[in-house]
């Protein structure tokens, strides 16, 4: 087994995710913004990431569909109704919500049926797992 950095770029760079084939890692970027955290995906052997969402908020988490072709990801944003579970296509295009609520982690089951996640009704409801 060998370490080799993906990317280098200044901000933090979070919450990365491999591709079920391995040649794509998706992961969460300020890029050089400082009132949003988008969703980036790019080879991992080479090439120049490409930025999926660009809503501002926070996204992180996020999470690729068991056959390759999504990325599920959590948006958080201080506009009503913009919090939420979303899905994009994994090399872009339109993205759409799946659910409205505060989320931090997100996994798909092995047969892309469903999405499992951590969360809250509130910032001071209990924790719930749906």
């Amino acid at each position: 087994m060998r370490t080799v950095p993906l990317t280098s770029f200044p901000d933090d760079e979070l919450d990365p995710a491999l591709s079920p084939d391995g040649r794509l890692v998706a992961y969460a970027w300020k890029g050089g913004t400082k009132d949003r955290i988008n969703i980036y995906v790019q080879q991992v052997d080479a090439g120049t990431p490409v930025r999926l969402t660009k809503e501002p908020g926070r996204e992180g988490s996020p999470t690729w569909s068991p056959d390759g072709r999504y990325i599920a990801f959590a948006r958080g944003s201080l506009e009503a109704g913009k919090s939420g579970i979303y899905v994009i296509p994994a090399l872009g295009g339109p993205e759409r919500q799946l659910y409205a609520t505060d989320c931090n982690k997100l996994d798909w089951s092995a047969d892309g049926k469903y999405l499992v996640f951590s969360g809250r009704s509130s910032e001071q409801g209990p924790s719930y797992h749906a």
